[in-house]
C-alpha cells in the first residue's frame, strides 16, 4: 500500500511539473507575442509621425510655391529671367524657439543645369579659351609659372591688370577670378557695395562614400537622407525634390537617425585653423585661453521637418573631427554616443533628453581609426564600436564604460572591422576586410 501511495504521489508530481512547464512555455509565448506586437505598435507610432512630418512639409512647398510664383509675377517685368529663388534653411542653435514649424520647411524642385553655351561678347584683353583655362579653384603649378603676377609671398588679393583676374589666396590654396569683360579697372583697396542679391542653393550633386561610412539613410518621408561637404541632403527620389541643412560650418563626417525618425544628428570636423581642433588642446603656459566657437568640431541634433537646430554639442571637447556617433535605442534616444579622431578616439556618452545636454562619461577607445559605433537595440547599456584591427563591446553603468576587446579566436584578425548589424535575438554581425561576416554572441 505504501509503495503504491508513493506510485501515486509520484505521478501527481509528475503531472503537476508538466502542467507548470506548459503553462511556462505558454507564458513565455505570450510574452514574445506582446513584445512584437508592442514593436509593431512603435513602428505604427513611428510611421504617423512620420507621415505628419511630411504632410507638413508638402503643406510648406505649396506654401512656398505659391509665394515664389507671386514673387515672380511681380518682377517679371523688370527680370525676365529671373528664376525662382530656393529658400533653404539655415538653423541655429537658437531657431527652436521659432513660432512656425514650417519657417524652415522648404522644398527645392529639380531643374536641369543651365547650359554652358552661351553668346560670349567679343574682348580685346582675353579670349574664351584663356577665360576657361583660368577659372579654375586649383591653380596648378604650371598656371602660376605662367601668370604675369608679381611673385609675392603675401596672402593678400592680387589685381592683375593685364589678364583681368584677381588671385586669392583661401586657406592655402590659390584661385583665380576672372573679371568680367565689360570690367576695365579694379581696385583691390576699394571697399565696394554688396550686391543686392543673394546666392541660394538649388541642388546638390554628389555623395561622400570615400572616407565615410553609416551616412545613407531612407527616412519613412520618402526622403534619402546623406551629406556631401557641410551640406545634409534629404532627396526625396520620387519627386525629385531636395531640402537641404545648412547649420555646419565644415565638412560633414558622419550621421544618426533618431528612434522617432525625425530628428537627426550629424558631427563634423574641424577648421583648418590650429586652434579649431587639429591640435592636442593642450594650453602652454601665458597662451590665452581659446574661446570655441563653431568652426570647433562639434555634433548638431537637428529636426528633419523643420531643420530647426536642437542641440549644438561638444563645441571645445572633440578633438579633429567626430569619427562616429550612434543614438540609444531602449530609453527612447535620451543618450548620445560619440567617438572624436583625437589619437585615442575618444569615446563619450551624452544624456540629450534636456534643454542643455551634457556629457555623462568619457573614456579612451583606441589609437587605431574607429569606422562605427552602435548602441545596441535589444541591451540597454551595451554599445558596439569596430574600426581597424577591433571590435569593441562597451558596458555603461554606473555612469562609466567599461571596455571588452572581441577575440576572433580561430578565425583570422582582419586589418579592418567594416560595418556592424544586429540579428533579432541581439547578437551582433560584423564584416570585415576578410571578407568575412562575423557572428558575436552575447
Amino acid at each position: 500500500m505504501d509503495l503504491n501511495g508513493i506510485g501515486d504521489v509520484d505521478t501527481e508530481d509528475s503531472a503537476v511539473d508538466g502542467l507548470l512547464t506548459h503553462e511556462k512555455e505558454d507564458v513565455m509565448n505570450r510574452v514574445m507575442y506582446l513584445e512584437k506586437r508592442v514593436q509593431q505598435q512603435e513602428d505604427e507610432i513611428i510611421c504617423l509621425k512620420s507621415a505628419v512630418a511630411d504632410v507638413i512639409r508638402r503643406l510648406s512647398s505649396v506654401e512656398t510655391s505659391g509665394q515664389n510664383s507671386s514673387f515672380q509675377t511681380r518682377s517679371h517685368t523688370k527680370t525676365p529671367h529671373n528664376r525662382r529663388r530656393s529658400t533653404t534653411a539655415l538653423p541655429t542653435a537658437t531657431s527652436k524657439n521659432h513660432q512656425n514649424a514650417l519657417d524652415n520647411a522648404h522644398v527645392v524642385p529639380h531643374r536641369n543645369a543651365p547650359s554652358s553655351a552661351r553668346a560670349v561678347p567679343k574682348s580685346t584683353r582675353l579670349s574664351a579659351a584663356h577665360t576657361l583655362s583660368k577659372w579654375s579653384s586649383l591653380a596648378t603649378s604650371s598656371e602660376m609659372s605662367n601668370s604675369l603676377l608679381t611673385p609675392t609671398s603675401s596672402k593678400e588679393p592680387q589685381w592683375n591688370q593685364e589678364e583681368g583676374s584677381l588671385k586669392l589666396n583661401i586657406r592655402g590654396r590659390v584661385l583665380n577670378l576672372c573679371a568680367p569683360s565689360d570690367l576695365l579697372n579694379y581696385s583691390v583697396s576699394k571697399l565696394g557695395e554688396a550686391p543686392a542679391e543673394k546666392l541660394q542653393l538649388e541642388w546638390v550633386y554628389g555623395y561622400r562614400g570615400r572616407d565615410c561610412r553609416s551616412n545613407l539613410y531612407y527616412l519613412p518621408t520618402g526622403e534619402i537622407i546623406y551629406f556631401t561637404a557641410a551640406v545634409v541632403v534629404l532627396h526625396n527620389v520620387e519627386e525629385q525634390t531636395q531640402r537641404h541643412y545648412l547649420g555646419h560650418t565644415d565638412d560633414i563626417k558622419c550621421l544618426a537617425i533618431h528612434p522617432d525618425r525625425i530628428k537627426i544628428a550629424t558631427g563634423q570636423v574641424a577648421g583648418h585653423e590650429a586652434k579649431e581642433g587639429k591640435h592636442q588642446q593642450k594650453k602652454k603656459s601665458g597662451s590665452p585661453d581659446i574661446v570655441p566657437d563653431e568652426t570647433f568640431p562639434h555634433v548638431r541634433v537637428w529636426d528633419s521637418v523643420s531643420l530647426n537646430t536642437l542641440h549644438v554639442i561638444g563645441l571645445g571637447i572633440f578633438q579633429r573631427a567626430v569619427a562616429c556617433l550612434s543614438f540609444s535605442k531602449q530609453d527612447g534616444g535620451h543618450h548620445l554616443v560619440v567617438i572624436d579622431e583625437s589619437n585615442e578616439h575618444t569615446i563619450s556618452v551624452w544624456d540629450i533628453s534636456r534643454d542643455k545636454p551634457h556629457r555623462i562619461t568619457e573614456t579612451k577607445s583606441s589609437t587605431e581609426p574607429v569606422l562605427a559605433v552602435e548602441y545596441h537595440p535589444l541591451e540597454k547599456q551595451q554599445i558596439v564600436s569596430c574600426g581597424k584591427n577591433q571590435i569593441t563591446f562597451w558596458t555603461f553603468e554606473g555612469g562609466s564604460l567599461a571596455k571588452k576587446q572581441g577575440i576572433f579566436d580561430r578565425y583570422d584578425k582582419p586589418k579592418f572591422v567594416l560595418c556592424l548589424a544586429f540579428a533579432d535575438n541581439g547578437d551582433v554581425l560584423s564584416g570585415d576586410s576578410n571578407g568575412s561576416i562575423l557572428v558575436w554572441g552575447k
